[in-house]
C-alpha cells in the first residue's frame, strides 16, 4: 500500500470497527483456523467466526487496490467492484449446491 495509514483508517471506517475490534476479530479467525481447520485440537466446542467482516474487508482491499494502487493495469479482467464479483460466484455456487 502506498499509504498504509489511509488504507487502514478508511477500511476500519467502512467496517465500522475500531482497530482493537478488528485485531480481536483477526485473533478469533486465527484461533478457529489453528484449532479446527489446520489442526484438530482437543477443544470440544468450536467457535466459528462470522464471515461478514472477513468478506467486507476483502472486498474493501479489492476495491482499494483497483482504485488506488493499480496504475499499471495489472488486473485488466478484474471486476470493478468486489461485491459484483462475489454475487456472481455466490449465485453460481448456490446453483451447484442445489443440484
Amino acid at each position: 500500500m502506498t499509504d498504509q495509514n489511509a488504507f487502514l483508517n478508511d477500511m476500519l471506517r467502512t467496517l465500522r470497527l475500531t482497530e482493537d475490534q478488528f485485531e480481536a476479530y483477526i485473533n478469533d479467525m486465527r484461533t478457529y483456523r489453528d484449532k479446527f481447520v489446520a489442526h484438530l485440537d482437543l477443544d470440544e466446542i468450536m467457535q466459528i467466526p462470522r464471515l461478514r467482516v472477513a468478506r467486507q474487508s476483502v472486498a474493501y482491499l479489492h476495491d482499494y487496490l483497483l482504485s488506488h494502487e493499480d496504475d499499471d493495469g495489472f488486473f485488466p479482467e478484474a471486476p470493478s467492484r468486489a461485491e459484483r464479483f462475489y454475487q456472481l460466484y455466490a449465485n453460481e455456487a448456490k446453483g451447484v449446491y442445489t443440484e
